[in-house]
């Protein structure tokens, strides 16, 4: 058992992560991954049959995952299990969206759910993926994790830090509190210069 525990210890003390920036995003990785591989906006870091990809568009129409509704999350999962049939029905016979919910970090609000491939008979194993979609004032960020065995921890995907100013919700009782707040102490400053004015009089 001891043995055991010392290797264990070993394994992690000699597993190297380095962590990758850009003017985008950072993200901190561990080997045996590789790469990232750059195509444009696309970078994708690969480890056999695990890979992380993350892509980063324009967000031109400000789309805004922090107001998604119910109904926008169920229309979404039905747009991207319509999108993924299409792509993999040469290789899957079933492709199935998963544990789809809108999620948030310090008010960064993030759309995740898994995507599972049962591709065994065409390509000798199945696919697990989980995605992450992030919306900010000029970006959309899409990352993913691929990989053979099913996924159980988010090691990878909590690391992703995105480097632009996220879009927030004006909370608009939150506004007016604060608005009152301020006018309230305007008029209590008011009130003591007024007062120290008039004592100098007399």
């Amino acid at each position: 058992m001891k043995k055991v525990v010392v290797f264990l210890i070993c394994l992690l003390l000699f597993t190297k992560v380095y962590a990758y920036e850009n003017k985008y995003f950072s993200i901190d990785i561990k080997e045996p991954f590789k790469g990232p591989t750059v195509e444009g906006k696309k970078y994708v870091f690969t480890n056999g049959n695990e890979y992380i990809s993350i892509i980063v568009n324009k967000n031109k129409d400000n789309y805004e995952i922090s107001k998604f509704t119910d109904e926008d999350i169920e229309n979404q999962k039905k747009y991207l299990e319509t999108e993924y049939k299409e792509k993999f029905s040469k290789y899957s016979s079933n492709v199935s969206i998963t544990n789809i919910e809108l999620k948030n970090i310090d008010s960064l609000y993030y759309l995740e759910y898994d995507v599972f491939y049962e591709t065994k008979k065409t390509i000798g194993y199945n696919i697990y993926q989980r995605c992450r979609m992030y919306s900010t004032d000029n970006y959309i960020y899409s990352i993913l994790y691929n990989s053979d065995k099913e996924i159980t921890n988010n090691d990878y995907l909590d690391t992703f830090k995105i480097k632009d100013k996220y879009l927030k919700d004006v909370n608009i009782t939150t506004y007016i509190i604060s608005l009152i707040s301020l006018l309230v102490l305007l008029l209590l400053i008011d009130y003591l210069f007024s007062k120290k004015k008039h004592k100098k009089r007399h």
